[in-house]
């Protein structure tokens, strides 16, 4: 079966902290690689931090991976409060979870 392609949770840390928006979002990032073709590792990494610039606040995204190397780097407008933090999002074969690392 092909990653990120069966049934997707999020952890109640990642529910009760980023919007709803954000978690979709990041899931259609990487809905976006599929589309393309690209190949995915099992752990997709996202670095999430707030920019500033001329008085607009921003979401800023890393999305990044380690086999094979991918990593892209994206600054947003977005409707919810943009935050800072890490957020994993695992494949196990079986079901995708969205995670902190620390609830690893």
């Amino acid at each position: 079966m092909a990653l990120f392609a069966s049934e997707r949770y999020a952890t109640s840390g990642v529910s009760n902290t980023l919007d709803i928006r954000l978690q979709l979002f990041l899931w259609a990032l990487i809905d976006e690689r599929k589309q393309k073709g690209a190949t995915l590792d099992y752990l997709q990494v996202f670095e999430l931090s707030v920019e500033r610039a001329n008085g607009e606040v921003f979401q800023k995204v890393i999305h990044r991976q380690e086999q094979p190397a991918y990593a892209k780097s994206q600054c947003y407008r977005c409707p919810w409060q943009p935050v800072a933090c890490r957020v994993w999002v695992i494949d196990d074969g079986s079901y995708s979870t969205m995670l902190f690392p620390d609830e690893y």
